[in-house]
């Protein structure tokens, strides 16, 4: 169980009052405990370009134009972002927004990008990873 769900359910609790409140066994307190302990992987990034986190999302279905999908890069230090709507979802396209986007506008500012997060998705692959390797 998620630290959320745990926090969830003992507010759910209190709220409920003392004669409604579902007890509380110790083994949902140890786990409350352990997931209150555990922090998330932070990633450090002091300056822009340290750490730029690249992400697809599909927007949806547009009458005479089909799926259409938003190509997004944020900077993990300065949140500055750039983002591009398309019609591909593919390697050679996320490669493309990189190149012909998100590095020129970098370079521009003064900001070198020395890494690429990603979450390793379809689009993150094959030609991208050749892309990246340059």
């Amino acid at each position: 169980m998620s630290a959320k769900q745990l926090t969830c359910r003992q507010t759910c609790n209190t709220a409920k009052g003392p004669t409604r409140a579902l007890r509380r066994t110790e083994r949902t307190r140890r786990a409350l405990a352990r997931a209150q302990r555990r922090r998330a992987a932070h990633l450090a990034a002091e300056q822009p370009g340290d750490l730029v986190c690249l992400d697809t999302f599909y927007i949806g279905k547009l009458k005479g134009v089909g799926k259409v999908w938003q190509y997004t890069a944020c900077d993990a230090a300065c949140s500055y972002a750039i983002a591009e709507v398309g019609t591909e979802f593919s390697a050679e396209a996320a490669a493309r927004f990189l190149t012909t986007r998100v590095v020129p506008a970098y370079r521009a500012a003064g900001w070198p990008i020395r890494r690429v997060l990603t979450d390793q998705g379809s689009e993150y692959r094959g030609a991208f990873d050749q892309a990246t390797a340059a």
